[in-house]
């Protein structure tokens, strides 16, 4: 009977960890900033739930912070998540799909298929 007890308190107390553990991995990576995990935006519906942004636009428009180049060209969206930003464009012949870090520098480009080079319409 002890045993079983002891057993049970053991048990108990790995159960514990693992859901200590668990929350401190996932809860983090909760309270991200904003994502913009697919087309039209978290909620589809084109609008971010981002704050605290101009009422107005200087005049010539907000500075530009960085551009890309390497990415290929069509008619890919963005998807931001997990402070990545994800797009695809072709290049050559191939889909490609590309992550970039919030600086705007390519961290993997990785073949998709082939290119789409048909009218869109």
């Amino acid at each position: 009977m002890l045993t079983t007890h002891t057993l049970t308190k053991h048990t108990l107390s790995r159960w514990i960890i693992q859901i200590v553990l668990f929350a401190c991995l996932v809860l983090p990576t909760l309270a991200d900033g904003p994502s913009w995990p697919q087309f039209h935006g978290p909620n589809q519906d084109n609008k971010s739930p981002d704050t605290g942004l101009l009422d107005q636009w200087p005049e010539g428009g907000p500075e530009l912070i960085w551009s890309a180049k390497g990415l290929g060209y069509g008619y890919s969206s963005v998807s931001i998540a997990d402070g990545r930003i994800f797009t695809s464009g072709n290049i050559d012949d191939k889909t490609v799909v590309t992550a970039l870090a919030a600086d705007g520098h390519i961290l993997w480009q990785k073949p998709n298929g082939p290119a789409w080079n048909e009218p869109v319409g």
